[in-house]
């Protein structure tokens, strides 16, 4: 899984940092331009929970509903327009209500009023007012004291009449003892019980008001801790800007998906296999510029560049196929030159394993394989076509045994009318009778209508993909053009150029006197096959 994904990372690493660094540098903006805000608390206590001596659970849970009704009403209009008539502020009631935030603990029964300002004096002011505004909207801010008042007014004529009570029994116990007669006695004794029973209960009252007078009633609201000058918020700006750093990275994955679900282009050997089912040979590596070091497999023929051309030529040679490879056709989808290449080196190896090979340039548009065998000024296919010569008279033989090389050649022509013509068809014939392989380099494949005519009289295409260039949907409509003319297709290659492919095969600056010895080298070496073929 990995491996699919580690190419397409390297390929949109640029994408994914620069989303990554503008998220990241925009956040960083913001966050160091935010006005700094200042936060003040005002903590308030609701209910019997402090100044009752012994609370009740059903007083508790009353006080806790309570609590939540004194947390809406900073948050009604009526009241904010109150308080801002009170408190001469000049903003409205919205903007007041923005800046306030209430929190409720129904286990401590403390409300807290949080408000946030850019001004540190002005945060705590309205943090008090609403606390004094709440306070005084409360029923217990004018109710208790005067019910304090009452009960102990009560109180006070309750221990007078105990104590009125008291005398009258120490006045009516002294008679007891006084009286002379029985009946005397009786009614004094009644009165007693009488005085008593009135006693009693009126100490029972006295109780009774002093419970009431201790405790607190639910509806009770304090402020426990007033705000102080109000604290300067933190803007976090390193956290601002990682989680937009994050975000832009995010952003960027999908943007990078995006296009590789929108691009259809191949890069990988996997994409190719996904969009035919063609036979995948395998991935070859290409010059920039083709002609100027001559095929691979004769410049440097220990690296691993020029195996996989020879694994590729094993692939054909060797493999079993429904009808021998005696014309091989090798073309590029958009006609980038990479068929020529391919076609020149494949023909070497080739020639290598010890077939009679013919390599014939059937792009004269771009000439490669006559430029990489120095031979783009000589005549060739094109110059064929306008005489009455055979066209073996037109082959180049070249330094490797059994290769020959048929040029371009150097006039215009009309290369569909070439290729379609019988005489050509003829020729073709003939080269199979001398010689065991053809190998024909064909300009593009989804672009010049005589590369299907020249397939068609091949026994097997190889069509060279150039990755990072060549789409899908040109892939398809080459096969299909080639179905259609009814053109046998061996297989697909994957040709990735190399930019840094003079510095990978070890090559070294030379000055314009070796080259030259060089080039007469291989006239050299030309002349000696050439008489070699000959005899």
């Amino acid at each position: 899984m990995m491996h699919h994904y580690l190419p397409m990372i390297r390929r949109w690493l640029w994408l994914l940092a620069l989303t990554t660094f503008v998220a990241g540098l925009v956040s960083y903006t913001l966050s160091s331009r935010q006005p700094l805000h200042y936060t003040a608390r005002t903590k308030l206590l609701v209910g019997p929970a402090v100044q009752s001596l012994n609370p009740d659970l059903n007083d508790l849970r009353a006080a806790a509903q309570l609590m939540e009704v004194y947390a809406v009403l900073p948050t009604m209009r009526p009241f904010q327009e109150q308080l801002i008539a009170d408190q001469g502020w000049d903003f409205s009631p919205g903007r007041l209500e923005s800046k306030i935030t209430i929190t409720t603990d129904t286990t401590t029964q403390i409300l807290t009023i949080s408000v946030l300002d850019d001004d540190r004096e002005r945060a705590a002011e309205i943090a008090n007012a609403v606390a004094d505004q709440l306070v005084a909207q409360s029923p217990t801010a004018a109710q208790s004291d005067a019910l304090r008042q009452q009960l102990q007014e009560q109180i006070a004529r309750v221990e007078s009449a105990i104590q009125t009570s008291e005398e009258t029994l120490r006045q009516l116990e002294a008679e007891l003892t006084l009286a002379d007669t029985e009946q005397q006695r009786t009614n004094i004794a009644n009165r007693i019980a009488q005085e008593r029973s009135y006693k009693s209960e009126a100490e029972r009252l006295l109780v009774s008001l002093y419970t009431t007078l201790q405790k607190a009633p639910n509806n009770l609201i304090a402020v426990l801790e007033p705000a102080t000058r109000g604290r300067p918020v933190d803007r976090q700006i390193p956290l601002k800007t990682i989680l937009g750093a994050l975000s832009g990275l995010v952003g960027g994955i999908a943007l990078m998906m995006a296009a590789e679900r929108a691009n259809d282009t191949i890069r990988t050997p996997d994409d190719l296999h996904t969009t035919s089912d063609v036979p995948y040979l395998g991935n070859l590596l290409t010059h920039v510029v083709p002609h100027r070091y001559g095929p691979i497999v004769l410049a440097r023929a220990d690296t691993s560049v020029a195996e996989g051309y020879r694994q590729l030529g094993m692939k054909l040679r060797l493999a079993g196929h429904s009808r021998p490879l005696n014309r091989v056709l090798v073309g590029d989808v958009r006609g980038d030159g990479s068929s020529g290449e391919v076609a020149a080196n494949l023909a070497v190896v080739l020639a290598q394993l010890g077939d009679n090979v013919i390599l014939v340039d059937a792009d004269p548009y771009r000439r490669v394989v006559s430029q990489m065998f120095e031979l783009t000024d000589r005549a060739g296919l094109t110059e064929w076509y306008g005489s009455d010569e055979e066209l073996s008279e037109m082959l180049v033989p070249t330094a490797v045994e059994g290769l020959a090389v048929l040029p371009a050649g150097m006039q215009p022509v009309d290369l569909f009318a070439l290729m379609a013509s019988p005489r050509f068809a003829a020729a073709l014939a003939h080269l199979d009778e001398v010689v065991d392989i053809v190998v024909l380099a064909a300009p593009a494949l989804a672009t010049v209508a005589a590369s299907a005519v020249l397939a068609a009289r091949a026994d097997g295409t190889l069509i060279a993909v150039r990755a990072g260039r060549d789409r899908r949907h040109e892939v398809r409509e080459v096969l299909t053009n080639l179905h259609a003319v009814g053109a046998p297709v061996a297989g697909t290659v994957l040709v990735t150029p190399a930019q840094g492919l003079r510095r990978r095969l070890g090559w070294q600056r030379r000055s314009v006197a070796s080259i030259a010895v060089r080039q007469q080298m291989s006239r050299t070496q030309r002349r000696v096959a050439s008489k070699i073929v000959e005899s």
